[in-house]
């Protein structure tokens, strides 16, 4: 499964989530930053080393 068909459910979670993916890719960017258009979240991603990542999504303040 690609790490960014994670994004709109997680973004519906109460709570902070986080999740680890083997590659950041730009369509996980991408979807994260959609999702940040039109709801309450803001999402972080770390990038490590060998390519792969960590991302965070917390609700928003607003």
């Amino acid at each position: 499964m690609e790490c960014g068909q994670l994004v709109l459910p997680l973004a519906f979670a109460s709570g902070p989530r986080y999740w680890t993916t083997p590659t950041v890719t730009e369509h996980l960017c991408t979807v994260i930053w959609v999702v940040e258009q039109f709801l309450d979240v803001e999402a972080r991603i770390k990038e490590n080393p060998d390519g792969s990542g960590n991302v965070s999504m917390t609700p928003g303040t607003g």
